[in-house]
């Protein structure tokens, strides 16, 4: 029986296995998030694994700061939760806004959330070959899953793939951009190769985050692939990127 450590956050988005593996040497991990309009301010997040035969169990800790609110398949020890089944999950309310000098970097308002991509540590035991480990991301209701954020609520999304690259722009429906969405398309097809998100080839998710609440920076970028931008910021040119 051998141990091996999985990092919090996963590699990509529904990454699937390389070379010859199947399912049946895979641990799946899905966070399905939802919004909590009773309690703003957090998300909740359910995650799930999927467990293939040769591997005996998991354990997992939560984030500082979270609320475990069920289990099914879990029990609870003094370093995490250790799973008792092959398809074990787990809920727990997840604190989203986050602050900096000037006001927020992450938001939950109730009705709409911009959030990053939750992640949790886990170990597991096996028998024989290594598994793979794929990561996905859901939600439970209207939003959108990027490789690196999340925006939960009522939205409508604008894409655009040039060459390489794929945008969808995400207008909240508390959103008012300045901007017509096609033109702010436009703008971020013409400025690709020279947007700070690593290799502009792939996909990006860019949100165009509601005003109502008071925003540290005019805009975030997490990672290489997705960023939120403030909807009341002028575009005055194709070409201004």
């Amino acid at each position: 029986m051998l141990l091996a450590v999985a990092p919090a956050v996963g590699a990509a988005v529904g990454a699937s296995p390389a070379g010859d593996r199947t399912r049946d040497d895979t641990i799946t991990r899905t966070f399905t998030a939802s919004l909590t309009p009773e309690t703003p301010g957090q998300v909740e997040i359910r995650m799930a694994f999927d467990l293939p035969p040769d591997v005996s169990q998991v354990t997992t800790r939560l984030p500082d700061g979270t609320t475990v609110r069920g289990t099914t398949g879990f029990e609870q020890t003094t370093d995490g939760y250790r799973s008792t089944t092959d398809s074990p999950s787990i809920r727990y309310a997840l604190p989203v806004n986050r602050t900096g000098t000037r006001g927020h970097e992450y938001a939950d308002t109730g009705v709409w959330a911009i959030a990053p991509t939750p992640g949790a540590g886990f170990s597991y035991q096996y028998r024989g070959s290594a598994p793979t480990i794929e990561t996905n991301y859901a939600i439970d209701g209207p939003g959108v899953v990027g490789e690196t954020m999340l925006y939960l609520g009522e939205h409508t999304t604008y894409e655009r793939t040039t060459g390489e690259t794929r945008f969808r722009l995400v207008v909240p429906a508390a959103s008012e951009t300045l901007a017509n969405p096609e033109t702010i398309l436009d703008t971020l097809g013409a400025g690709a190769d020279n947007l700070e998100l690593g290799d502009a080839a792939g996909s990006h998710v860019a949100i165009a985050a509601p005003t109502s609440v008071q925003w540290g920076p005019s805009g975030l970028a997490r990672g290489s692939a997705d960023f939120w931008v403030r909807a009341d910021l002028p575009v005055n040119a194709a070409n201004n990127v």
